[in-house]
């Protein structure tokens, strides 16, 4: 009578198998030039730099969420457009907010911005909210939120 045996014995190899193989893409994130805004030298204002921005968003009737990117001296080394929005409000989460940031590696400090189409540069509640959560992810990066401007 024959038996068969579950485990094999020691001098057999067991069966291997082999994980399934997925492709998994390999990506490549790149910033893209969009435009120029003019300024010389570093930011001494926040006037300067909000006569920056306007130009950079003039007639734009959407909500528009900037990040300005500056080097140790305060010069600005990049514009990111963040997001551009509705009427009423952008969507900013601090992962997309410092992504350019952490892409760019030079980033010595980060001024937000973002437009209110109706002209009234009062901050709202929300951004207020949207200042604390991106002023704790700066730190957490070590990468300081410098300021946050309502145009």
């Amino acid at each position: 009578m024959q038996t068969h045996l579950q485990t094999p014995l020691p001098f057999e190899s067991p069966k291997v198998t082999r994980p399934k193989v997925y492709d998994i893409p390999v990506c490549r994130v790149m910033l893209v030039k969009d435009s120029e805004a003019p300024l010389s030298g570093p930011i001494k204002s926040s006037s300067a730099l909000v006569a920056m921005l306007e130009s950079a968003t003039e007639g734009e009737c959407a909500e528009s969420f900037l990040t300005v990117l500056l080097d140790a001296r305060r010069k600005p080394l990049q514009i990111v457009r963040v997001s551009q929005g509705s009427l009423t409000q952008a969507m900013a989460h601090p992962r997309e907010v410092f992504r350019a940031a952490l892409m760019v590696g030079n980033v010595a400090g980060v001024i937000v911005a973002h437009t209110h189409p109706s002209g009234d540069p009062s901050p709202s509640p929300d951004d207020r909210v949207l200042t604390r959560r991106l002023r704790d992810a700066a730190e957490l990066l070590a990468i300081p939120l410098l300021d946050h401007l309502v145009l």
